[in-house]
């Protein structure tokens, strides 16, 4: 069993503490009426720093005082989880602040790419969590979608950095590579361009729609409520455990009930949203910018949209009144598509030739029937040509025999005796006086035979 590679780059840490304090601030973020979201937010932060910062300095080997701290964050989780979280917030939301806990314990190890492979995945399965929970709407993306940079960046950067560390180790020694930053920021930004892509082309379902549709619980007692990040959270809150259910309920019956919300909110929305109780500053002024420039693209964009409207439906008109012609050039260019696909079939299997091949063999192997003389070792060294010309490798023009041969020999070299023989006896029967006797046509025939089957062989 491979033993786990070190881990000793500091962007990669820098990552991973990025994407454990967005995975946390998520989770905070759904009790932001509670007035705690800043609280949580710098304590997580600082844990996960200092937790990272014992993992960075022991350079990619586990030392004994790395496992001492491990158990003292672990020690520590187990004392909030039972002292404090479990009575403030209950079940299943303390669950986030032990798996949080945990997680800082490890990275008081975190010395292996392993490692850190496993910290990602643990932050991924808190944004899960907060992505899942009732409370969840579209400002919740505020977090996530920075969360998912910091992943993608991650994991490029920790690939980079391994490729790197390779190519120095086996042919670079002693050189510096150059540009792994631009690399890193290239290819994060395809990985991200092709996601969000396909994410935009691709029917997105919330859990709310597939519960009612398809007669499964809902989350919420009304037919219509909303749910999940696709939805405009705060309509509904659940009971939080211990103290939180009847704080959360207040609060979420001084929120606006918006309905539910299809699509891109509407700037009346993000106004809404930006003034709930406990919204960061930065993301309320955010949300008001973003709720302006909505309104005005809208005033800029509504002479456009009438403008391609009208194109549209004068385009429907056209192709209604000429769906005939449309169908018969649709057909002809089906027909076209289909000359053209047989034509390159043709030339690439070539049908008549390979026909053409087993033609040959029966006739001279088989049947026994070449003709006569120089006649009939012409007509052997003929076949051979179209056997190796239906594989691909036709004779080139101008190129003497013997040059034919060689070049066969090095495509075939198992052929090469029966090759060098076929092409002395094709030589001196053209280039000289020699006669053909019987038995000289049939070692030919004999080598031909020998061609054509270890020339099967091949593929």
């Amino acid at each position: 069993m491979s033993q786990p590679q070190p881990l000793t780059y500091l962007p990669a840490y820098l990552g991973l503490f990025a994407a454990l304090v967005l995975a946390l601030a998520s989770n905070a973020f759904l009790d932001l009426h509670y007035g705690t979201f800043a609280f949580e937010t710098g304590f997580w932060a600082i844990l996960f720093a200092v937790t990272l910062g014992v993992g960075y300095l022991q350079r990619g080997e586990t030392q004994d005082w790395g496992r001492a701290w491990q158990k003292s964050v672990a020690v520590l989780t187990v004392l909030l989880f039972v002292v404090v979280f479990m009575r403030v917030w209950g079940m299943p939301r303390a669950a986030v602040g032990l798996l949080a806990g945990l997680q800082a314990a490890n990275n008081c190890v975190a010395t292996t790419r392993r490692q850190l492979y496993l910290g990602l995945l643990g932050a991924t399965s808190l944004v899960v969590f907060a992505a899942a929970h009732h409370r969840a709407d579209w400002t919740l993306l505020f977090y996530i979608l920075p969360f998912v940079v910091a992943v993608v960046l991650t994991l490029v950067a920790e690939q980079v950095n391994r490729r790197g560390e390779e190519l120095q180790r086996q042919s670079l020694a002693g050189r510096t590579l150059g540009g792994q930053g631009v690399a890193i920021v290239a290819a994060s930004a395809l990985i991200l361009a092709l996601a969000g892509g396909l994410y935009l082309v691709t029917p997105q379902v919330s859990p709310f729609a597939l519960s009612w549709r398809h007669g499964l619980p809902a989350p919420v007692g009304e037919l219509g409520g909303t749910t999940g990040i696709g939805g405009q959270g705060g309509s509904a809150d659940g009971a939080g455990g211990g103290g939180g259910g009847s704080a959360g309920s207040a609060a979420a019956g001084q929120e606006e009930d918006t309905g539910p919300s299809r699509g891109w909110p509407s700037p009346g929305e993000m106004r809404a949203a930006a003034n709930r109780p406990g919204m960061p500053e930065w993301q309320a002024g955010a949300m008001r910018a973003l709720a302006d420039l909505s309104e005005s693209l809208q005033q800029t964009l509504q002479p456009v949209a009438r403008i391609v409207a009208d194109w549209w439906e004068a385009l429907k008109e056209w192709l209604k009144q000429h769906r005939a012609q449309i169908v018969a050039t649709l057909i002809l260019a089906a027909l076209l598509a289909m000359l053209v696909a047989a034509w390159r079939l043709w030339r690439e299997t070539r049908p008549l030739l390979w026909l053409l091949t087993r033609f040959d063999y029966l006739r001279y192997v088989v049947l026994g029937r070449p003709a006569t003389g120089r006649r009939g070792v012409v007509q052997l060294y003929r076949a051979v040509e179209r056997l190796f010309a239906a594989r691909g490798e036709p004779r080139a023009l101008g190129a003497a025999p013997r040059e034919y041969g060689r070049w066969l020999t090095a495509h075939y070299p198992d052929l090469r005796a029966d090759l060098e023989a076929l092409m002395r006896a094709f030589e001196r029967v053209r280039y000289g006086e020699a006669e053909v006797r019987p038995e000289d046509l049939a070692a030919m025939r004999l080598t031909y035979r020998r061609l054509f089957q270890g020339a099967a062989q091949y593929g």
